[in-house]
């Protein structure tokens, strides 16, 4: 993920076992969710080996796409949890896809 997103501003953190975050500062939501998905792609294409997944047997990655504009009155804890949302969106689906928070739609 470090090599995907590369900017200076550019965030990429492990929030716990095996999640993620990627804070993008100054991106529409529609560029927000086309990387997403490229990363998703990205990802899918390197078919990794992962024995212990009893969806698929390689390595794979769901992603949440939140966005707002600061004002005064949002928090990145909000942020955070309508990411989280859509994160539990995408793996509900299936897994190995994005889904975007249904206030940040493109």
């Amino acid at each position: 993920m470090k090599k995907r997103f590369t900017r200076e501003t550019d965030v990429v953190a492990r929030t716990g076992g095996e999640e993620f975050i990627v804070l993008l500062f100054d991106v529409s939501k529609a560029n927000a969710l086309k990387l997403a998905n490229r990363l998703v792609g990205d990802l899918r294409l390197l078919a990794i080996p992962h024995e212990a997944s009893p969806q698929s047997g390689v390595v794979s990655v769901s992603a949440g796409v939140a966005s707002f504009t600061p004002i005064k009155d949002n928090s990145p804890d909000e942020l955070i949890r309508k990411a989280d949302e859509a994160l539990y969106e995408a793996k509900a689906a299936g897994r190995d896809q994005v889904s975007i928070s249904p206030d940040s739609r493109a």
